[in-house]
């Protein structure tokens, strides 16, 4: 999904998706920090914390919105392996990589990151404040997902066109089992245009990576940040303010 010209667009198929990139390449593909606390204040004021929460994980990590919907708690900690505070955040995160091209079965991986500051930190560490302070209550509905919801697991079926090596586009179908008690990526999804009609989840991913090629970081310092194929984070570091030459030289 993207914007141009002030209209919402929609692509699937892989073919039409790298036309797309090029056609509107800079445009729209990542905000800076004013925006960013902009957005972060609007959404703890009109839709409550956790969803600055959800944001400021996405701002500060460039994940995929369903990989910080379904985190655990127990997934985030200031202490690292060895059970000592060195002052970061550590978050293990879920990855789902896929086994092959075109195919909804995947395996997890856990990636670690760790974060020392960032501007968005304070929306998170007051939503894990309020979150203990929940949890502690010995009344209170015990869970482990870091963004709890009721909603029950469910199978979900998607219909996706894939295109073929000899040119020609295919439809195919998957099914996969969504596991339930924590809010849906669609539901963060829904809220956070209501707060702000111009980002979409996937917009802290170009984000992210393009600041890591402004800073000069290679494809693949982009790729183990944001767990991707280095040829994925060229896209990503292609959406640079600067361009590094890294890139242009093609260098590894």
């Amino acid at each position: 999904m993207y914007k141009k010209d002030g209209v919402t667009k929609r692509t699937f198929s892989t073919k039409e998706y790298r036309f797309d990139m090029r056609d509107i390449k800079g445009l729209g593909l990542r905000i800076e920090k004013p925006e960013w606390i902009t957005t972060l204040e609007k959404a703890k004021e009109e839709r409550g914390i956790f969803l600055a929460a959800y944001l400021a994980l996405l701002c500060m990590f460039g994940k995929r919105r369903n990989e910080a919907a379904r985190l655990k708690r127990k997934a985030l900690s200031f202490v690292n392996a060895k059970g000592v505070k060195d002052g970061y955040l550590h978050v293990d995160f879920i990855v789902g990589k896929k086994k092959k091209r075109h195919r909804a079965l995947s395996e997890d991986t856990y990636p670690h990151k760790k974060i020392l500051t960032h501007f968005a930190m304070p929306y998170l560490l007051e939503y894990l404040k309020e979150y203990d302070a929940w949890h502690a209550d010995p009344h209170s509905k015990r869970t482990e997902y870091l963004f709890p919801s009721n909603r029950k697991p469910s199978q979900i079926t998607v219909t996706v066109p894939c295109t073929l090596r000899d040119g020609s586009v295919e439809k195919r179908t998957y099914s996969y089992d969504r596991p339930g008690g924590y809010v849906s990526p669609e539901c963060f999804y829904n809220l956070t245009m209501k707060v702000n009609p111009d980002i979409w989840l996937h917009l802290p991913r170009y984000c992210v990576g393009s600041r890591i090629a402004d800073e000069g970081g290679s494809e693949f310092e982009i790729a183990a940040a944001l767990d991707c194929s280095p040829q994925v984070a060229v896209v990503y570091a292609g959406k640079g303010i600067n361009r590094s030459e890294k890139f242009d030289n093609q260098t590894e």
